[in-house]
């Protein structure tokens, strides 16, 4: 869950619109889940997100810390990959 959880704050922090926002987190969701496979707890799956983003993340950080510490390095990651890639990719010839 920790890689859906820094690209959906990746999403938030990079797209304007809502839509996009919590589409492209979406999006990859359902795509996995068509590769690995669908099961019956899908839905029970995305609304329990769905309901963590409301939520928000805050009242379980005392029980969750090492998902916590594990979010923060890969937001890390995810965020220096963009922009290596936005310099890689605008890099005059």
């Amino acid at each position: 869950m920790t890689p859906t959880i820094a690209i959906s704050m990746l999403s938030v922090a990079t797209f304007k619109r809502p839509s996009q926002q919590f589409g492209l987190p979406l999006l990859i969701m359902v795509i996995t889940d068509a590769v690995i496979g669908f099961h019956s707890l899908v839905l029970v799956v995305y609304l329990s997100i769905a309901l963590a983003g409301m939520a928000g993340y805050v009242a379980a950080i005392p029980f969750f810390h090492n998902t916590l510490i594990a979010t923060v390095g890969v937001v890390f990651i995810v965020f220096g990959l963009k922009k290596i890639l936005v310099k890689v990719i605008t890099k005059p010839f």
